[in-house]
């Protein structure tokens, strides 16, 4: 019986606990008038210069993901979400060199 009573302790708690984050979590998803925007954006070489970039292009499309954003972030602080970004960059395209 005190098996019994003691998991249906630890139920009731695990069922019935909080979540911290959802007064703060609710409080931002509220904010009545989110700033949007929407640009066309062509990377300079300052800009590469400004996520260290070594030769003023990426060198994949995985790099490009991983510091757009960023840099995005950085020009536009105060956009929220819905907002969007057309960015135009160079990637590295390596040619083949052939023999003849």
């Amino acid at each position: 019986m005190k098996k019994f009573l003691l998991l249906l302790s630890v139920f009731t708690m695990v069922f019935t606990s909080c979540d911290p984050l959802e007064d703060i979590n609710a409080e931002v998803d509220a904010k009545a008038n989110p700033i949007v925007g929407d640009v066309i954006f062509t990377m300079s070489d300052e800009d590469y210069e400004a996520i260290d970039v070594t030769f003023g292009n990426f060198s994949s499309d995985a790099d490009a993901k991983e510091m757009i954003p960023k840099l995005l972030k950085s020009k536009y602080p105060v956009w929220g979400n819905k907002s969007s970004a057309t960015v135009t960059f160079k990637l590295y395209n390596k040619k083949m060199m052939k023999k003849v």
